[in-house]
């Protein structure tokens, strides 16, 4: 990516990096330490035309969700946050980096 001058790195964690999620303290902590350490990494690569970014989902009917029974009201389309994951891989998005966009249908009611 380097030699090429243009990259695009999306890491996949959850909106628990910005509102955590009761009874899951260990995954709450290291998303949101990935989140730390995508912000860092992301100031040293942007000067090298790579930008590093990471989607945050929230409740997706994906078929996990369905075998555990959370795919009804409020739960969000696979396809709706696949095309986010392509837009932060796009050439449109070349001057967003080290953000952390939840795809959450509004389950995030923190401001940051």
């Amino acid at each position: 990516m380097r030699a090429a001058h243009w990259g695009r790195i999306c890491c996949i964690a959850s909106y628990s990096v910005k509102q955590p999620i009761p009874t899951l303290a260990l995954s709450n902590t290291a998303r949101t330490a990935l989140w730390a350490w995508a912000k860092t990494a992301a100031s040293d690569l942007f000067g090298d035309g790579i930008t590093l970014n990471l989607a945050l989902p929230g409740p997706h009917a994906t078929e996990r969700m369905k075998q555990l029974g959370g795919d009804g009201p409020g739960t969000g389309d696979p396809a709706d946050f696949g095309s986010v994951v392509a837009f932060l891989c796009s050439e449109p998005a070349n001057f967003i980096t080290g953000a952390a966009l939840q795809v959450d249908g509004g389950a995030t009611t923190g401001l940051l």
